[in-house]
C-alpha cells in the first residue's frame, strides 16, 4: 500500500496571519518583491526540474491575496529557507491562485524528511509533499506578469 501525500488545491487550509508590517509602511515592498523575485526563481526552477523529483507545498491563495504570499516568503527568509522556495501562478476554472512550493527532492521520503524537521511555527501551515509532474506553474504568463509590474 502506498501513502499519497499529495492533496488537491480545494483541501488546503489557508491562513497565514499578514504582520502589519508587510502590509504597510517600509516592509510592503520588500514583502511584493519577494514574491516578484521567487515568481522570476520559479521558472528556472521548473526547467531544471526532474518531472520524477517532489518539491513540497506550503501555502496556496487567490492572486488578489498576494500580501499573504509577500508574507509567508518573509517568514522563510527569516529562517534562510527563501532560496529555494519558488511563487508558483496559475489558474484554475478561471480563479487565478497562486502557490509557494519549497525546493527539488530526489525522493519522496527525503522531501517528507524535509516536511518532519521543519520548526513548529512552518509545521503547522500543513505542507505536503507533491511530484513535479503533477505541478502546475506560471500556467498564465499574464498573471506572472502583472504581479511583476
Amino acid at each position: 500500500m502506498s501513502l499519497n501525500r499529495e492533496a488537491p488545491l480545494a483541501q488546503l487550509p489557508v491562513e497565514v496571519v499578514i504582520p502589519a508590517a508587510f502590509t504597510s509602511g517600509d516592509s510592503a515592498p520588500y514583502a511584493r518583491n519577494l514574491v516578484q523575485e521567487r515568481v522570476l526563481a520559479s521558472i528556472d526552477w521548473l526547467r531544471k526540474s526532474d518531472k520524477d523529483s517532489y518539491t513540497v507545498q506550503f501555502v496556496s491563495g487567490a492572486t488578489e491575496n498576494l500580501e499573504t504570499a509577500g508574507a509567508f516568503l518573509a517568514e522563510l527568509d527569516e529562517v534562510g529557507l527563501i532560496e529555494a522556495a519558488y511563487v508558483c501562478m496559475s489558474t484554475l476554472e478561471n480563479r487565478s491562485y497562486w502557490t509557494i512550493k519549497y525546493g527539488n527532492f530526489p525522493g519522496l521520503s527525503m522531501a517528507q524528511d524535509f516536511i518532519d524537521q521543519l520548526s513548529a511555527k512552518l509545521h503547522d501551515y500543513k505542507p505536503f509533499v507533491q511530484n513535479m509532474s503533477s505541478v502546475e506553474c506560471n500556467t498564465n504568463n499574464t498573471i506572472a506578469a502583472l504581479i511583476l509590474e
